[in-house]
């Protein structure tokens, strides 16, 4: 097996995040608590929906307001959405400078148009070595679908099994291993450390 892309999940593997900031933000607004928003919040089929891009925000936030039970006007609720991303997890963009200079690197993020608005320009320098970053509102797509991983190496134009993924989900990584895709189950910056040393794209 020759591996020839790297493919990199975003959140929680690049960047990191953290949903209770956006549940303290909606609650500082609501006047709800943090706890019972958090309980009413749910990645449903609405959510799914506007990952893939089926649905606008504006649609979403109707969603939200219907399922959580405030009022939040979209503004503030696009304000307290893009509360998620709180920065980077250590030493990985480090590592995947590194690797770059050996491999071409790619991201696969599960996210919306929202979101990607929110972490786009902030990680901009962060997300420079990666040649592709494909989202999934923009895919029409998202893991863990067989169909969404096959679209991304179409575009890419790398085979399934010449790929090595990363992705902090255990419902995603046994999606590709499924289809024959080398992956690798982030529970720490350890994880990826380890497999890029391992397959000779940064030394130790």
């Amino acid at each position: 097996m020759t591996i020839k892309a790297l493919l990199f999940d975003l959140g929680g593997v690049v960047i990191t995040i953290d949903f209770n900031n956006v549940f303290s933000a909606w609650a500082q607004a609501s006047g709800i608590a943090a706890d019972n928003i958090k309980k009413r919040f749910r990645m449903d089929a609405a959510y799914n929906q506007f990952e893939r891009g089926e649905i606008t925000f504006e649609t979403y936030a109707e969603h939200l307001r219907a399922t959580i039970g405030f009022d939040l006007d979209n503004t503030t609720l696009l304000a307290g959405w893009n509360t998620l991303f709180t920065g980077t997890v250590t030493d990985v963009p480090e590592m995947i400078q590194r690797a770059s200079q050996k491999i071409t690197i790619h991201a696969f993020s599960n996210t919306n148009a929202a979101h990607h608005a929110g972490w786009g320009p902030r990680f901009a320098d962060v997300l420079k070595p990666m040649h592709t970053i494909i989202c999934s509102y923009q895919l029409g797509l998202r893991k863990p679908e067989a169909a969404a991983f096959q679209a991304v190496a179409n575009r890419i134009q790398v085979r399934l099994e010449d790929m090595l993924f990363f992705d902090d989900t255990q419902e995603n990584i046994d999606a590709a291993q499924a289809l024959g895709i080398e992956s690798v189950l982030v529970t720490s910056a350890q994880d990826i450390y380890d497999s890029l040393t391992k397959g000779g794209f940064i030394h130790s």
